[in-house]
């Protein structure tokens, strides 16, 4: 598996958040998040997130749990990983912090992706073969109603293939003439990568989007993390 990403952060500050990680020897985990605001509470509110989200439970981390029997661990589901999440920030109250989120777990050995989405941005297929598709599981951002049910989608990643996930304060730059980027155009920005490595395609991707929004100053942070199966 090989990793890419940028992150372009808000003078004020903002809620984005990226990671990726191994969880035991043959799987891997990644997520995508967004904290819903802007400022310094919205970033403490996003490490503050990022501390559960670790392979490490003796550090506080959720994502596997250590068990009596072989091997040792278990792999916390993604669909799980939410209800914990949604269980420890919901607040009863108007001043509810919530956030948006992707998470994944892949096996590497086969390639099976088991995927959530929490109302983040649609991610983004792009097979080796030249297909694109965004990828829509349901689920609503997490801190708003806990409890609900979250479906995870299940697919498998082939050599070559690509994931892209990203920030809405990506969709929503806007041009010197205050045109919106919007999902077209990052679909086609990213298809116009099919030939290119991996790095090379994030940093053209960063370049586009740079080049594209000016010199004005950031609304919103704005962050891609990029994917593939080797």
């Amino acid at each position: 598996m090989s990793f890419r990403w940028f992150f372009l952060a808000t003078p004020i500050g903002g809620g984005d958040g990226l990671g990726f990680y191994p969880l035991d020897p043959g799987h891997v985990g990644f997520h995508a998040l967004d904290v819903i605001g802007h400022g310094i509470l919205s970033a403490l509110f996003s490490l503050l997130v990022h501390s559960y989200l670790s392979p490490r439970s003796d550090r506080g981390g959720i994502l596997v749990e250590n068990v009596s029997e072989k091997p040792g661990h278990r792999i916390i589901p993604p669909e799980d990983v939410v209800k914990a999440l949604d269980r420890r920030f919901y607040l009863r109250d108007e001043a509810n912090p919530y956030f948006t989120f992707v998470y994944g777990v892949m096996d590497t050995a086969t390639g099976v992706l088991r995927l959530v989405r929490a109302g983040h941005p649609y991610p983004i297929l792009h097979a080796a073969t030249g297909q694109q598709r965004a990828l829509r599981p349901d689920g609503y951002a997490i801190g708003l109603f806990p409890g609900t049910a979250i479906k995870a989608e299940e697919l498998t990643l082939g050599h070559g293939d690509r994931l892209y996930l990203y920030s809405d304060g990506l969709l929503d730059l806007e041009s010197p003439k205050g045109e919106r980027f919007g999902p077209q155009r990052l679909a086609e920005l990213i298809a116009m990568q099919r030939k290119k490595s991996l790095d090379d395609a994030v940093t053209s991707i960063h370049e586009g989007v740079t080049s594209w929004r000016g010199d004005g100053p950031l609304a919103d942070d704005v962050s891609l993390l990029a994917l593939e199966r080797s």
